[in-house]
């Protein structure tokens, strides 16, 4: 073997010892660096492999609690939807039997929220999907829930635009029942009614605009709807008279008063005393004549006394 191939390797032992040397190929040397570098060549990538490996599970364990966490905020989510439907539902039929009960027709332009086509809610669970299809699920589901609060929205939005028309309507005709004259101004006899009669005065066909009724002097006359007095006024035809505007358009006199409680300007409710029985004016005994104006028109108040 030739010096020139080979490296000398020299080991010393002992100081009082001999060394020893011995030779090594260059190509051995060479092949056993290449062997080494290779080894550790492989356990570097091995070592990469192994924490990009690691790190993706750290990742994917990540990932499943996020997943576990957004399955249950969509599944709660899913429930109060549930809840909120059955409530919009509730109120519906509420809003239905309102209207029945009123006498309306459903506002089928707007009232009903049209929705259709199939649906396809997602149920996530880890055994029946990938985890690429688990998370792919949930972004379904988000979906279907941002749908699903949409067509709440419109449905609810609907209903309250339902409802607010249907407080309308009720203010509305309690304020048209507050200015009905549905009951008795006074406790009496009618001796005489709305339209043609024989005047007692010229005994010649007359047209009576109003009933009298008759009561003993002093008898309190009472307002039959709500409204404010707007005339107060004594003429020698009806004596002593009041006028009583009570809005959308109705009206209501009250002549040959003995007294007027109630001044000009005055807001009463019905039952509120605004005068009582006399006999001023033309008269032949103590009575009230009573009128009643819808559109300035005069109409029998029999029409609207209920009680």
């Amino acid at each position: 073997m030739r010096k020139s191939d080979s490296y000398a390797v020299v080991i010393f032992h002992h100081h009082a010892s001999p060394p020893r040397q011995f030779f090594v190929k260059k190509r051995t040397v060479k092949t056993f660096a290449l062997v080494l570098l290779a080894i550790l060549g492989g356990q570097w990538v091995f070592f990469s492999q192994f924490l990009d490996q690691r790190q993706k599970l750290d990742e994917l364990d990540r990932l499943r609690v996020e997943l576990e966490v957004s399955q249950k905020e969509a599944f709660a989510a899913n429930s109060a939807i549930d809840k909120l439907r059955f409530q919009l539902a509730d109120m519906k039929s509420l809003t239905t039997k309102v209207r029945e009960m009123l006498g309306l027709q459903q506002d089928f332009d707007g009232a009903v929220s049209g929705q259709g086509g199939e649906e396809n809610l997602s149920k996530l669970s880890g055994s029946e999907f990938s985890d690429d299809q688990q998370y792919a699920g949930l972004d379904v589901i988000r979906s279907d829930i941002q749908q699903e609060l949409a067509w709440l929205r419109s449905d609810a939005k609907v209903e309250h635009r339902d409802l607010q028309a249907l407080v309308e309507t009720v203010e509305n005709r309690r304020a048209r029942w507050e200015a009905t004259p549905a009951i008795w101004p006074v406790k009496g006899w009618v001796t005489s009614g709305f339209g043609p009669r024989m005047s007692p005065f010229t005994g010649r066909p007359a047209k009576h605009h109003g009933i009298d009724i008759r009561a003993s002097i002093g008898t309190p006359v009472v307002a039959p709807a709500a409204g404010t007095v707007v005339r107060r006024t004594h003429d020698t035809g009806f004596g002593k008279v009041l006028t009583v505007n009570h809005g959308h358009g109705v009206s209501t006199r009250y002549g040959h008063l003995h007294t007027m409680d109630a001044t000009v300007g005055q807001s009463i409710s019905r039952g509120d005393v605004i005068g009582t029985v006399g006999n001023t004016g033309l008269s032949t005994g103590p009575h009230l004549h009573y009128e009643v104006h819808v559109n300035k028109v005069r109409i029998d108040p029999m029409k609207f006394i209920l009680e």
